[in-house]
């Protein structure tokens, strides 16, 4: 089997954001780039929680390219029969790329619940393959993992009509490389510029787009929990990808003070495992949908988001440029 360098993500949420962190993480000289990124968080203005998108607005694919730090190509399927069309994607993966297939039929994938059942887009993402498989990052049992899936499978997706709503369009997947043509480390006067902004984004939307920044993302959090319908389902990716702030907050701020149990660093890590009691609440509701677990989770939320903010008024605040 050949494999690229690959780093299993410490975010799960979104697998194409964590894919690319997995990539980035993998090469020494990115090691340092969840410190300086993954501060910032982007969602929806709703208050319906399955439209939230509560997502990293700093870190994705497209930065890095814009940033010169990595090459990217899109394909169009079309062009390649299923045979031409597998070697293609062995001989990117020779050549240093990463495959982004992010519009694929999940219906032809033995991983997924919609396997021979149900036609349904979704995205998986490969960095290497043997002789029959390739070897994916991809949601399996609700979470993400690394596995051999066979060719065929993949091939079979990829080239699928029957999932999309304009049969027209032709499916595209991208190449990611990155460019290893600088180093980067983490650079305390940006990071505390992001973090900053990230907690002094008060009442801050985006009124052309519809979206909520920063610490603002708590507000829209918190209206969607009260919003939610007698036996309405609740989307839980959003309560994990805020956890999965705070778990990459705590670890930036221990590795920037090289103190693992300092004060700033206790405090953060309370925070982390607040915010993942909310997220298990989450899940428990959708198994009971019993309301005063939200009620409970509410409550939480509320109590996290100024402690939060204390947090951030104590210890970095008032600091001048360096953390």
């Amino acid at each position: 089997m050949y494999e690229l360098p690959f780093i299993f993500p410490p975010i799960e949420t979104y697998q194409g954001d964590s894919f690319i962190l997995g990539i980035m993480l993998a090469y020494p000289e990115y090691a340092d780039i969840q410190y300086n990124g993954y501060i910032n968080l982007e969602c929806e203005k709703t208050d319906c929680l399955s439209d939230v998108r509560l997502a990293f607005s700093d870190s994705l694919w497209e930065y890095y390219r814009v940033r010169g730090l990595a090459e990217m190509n899109l394909y169009d399927i079309s062009n390649f029969s299923k045979k031409t069309l597998c070697q293609f994607i062995c001989e990117r993966i020779d050549q240093g790329n990463y495959l982004l297939f992010y519009d694929i039929d999940e219906y032809f994938l033995s991983y997924s619940d919609n396997f021979k059942r149900k036609h349904a887009n979704h995205d998986t993402y490969v960095y290497g393959y043997s002789e029959d498989c390739f070897q994916v990052l991809a949601y399996r049992n609700e979470h993400l993992a690394c596995f051999s899936v066979d060719k065929v499978e993949v091939i079979n997706a990829l080239v699928s009509k029957k999932a999309r709503k304009n049969v027209d369009k032709s499916r595209h997947f991208c190449t990611y490389r990155p460019s290893i043509n600088v180093t980067v480390r983490a650079d305390k006067v940006i990071i505390y510029e992001k973090i900053k902004a990230f907690y002094e984004t008060r009442d801050a939307v985006d009124s052309s787009q519809g979206k909520a920044q920063g610490i603002c993302v708590y507000d829209v959090l918190l209206n969607c929990m009260k919003s939610l319908e007698k036996d309405e389902k609740a989307d839980v990716r959003p309560f994990r990808c805020l956890w999965e702030h705070k778990k990459l907050m705590k670890e930036r701020m221990a590795y920037l003070q090289d103190d693992s149990d300092g004060n700033c660093t206790n405090d953060l890590r309370s925070l982390c495992d607040k915010t993942e009691i909310v997220f298990r609440l989450m899940m428990k509701y959708n198994m009971t949908f019993n309301a005063s677990i939200i009620d409970k989770a509410y409550q939480k939320l509320e109590s996290i988001k100024q402690e939060d903010l204390m947090w951030y008024k104590k210890y970095i605040e008032n600091e001048k440029g360096e953390i």
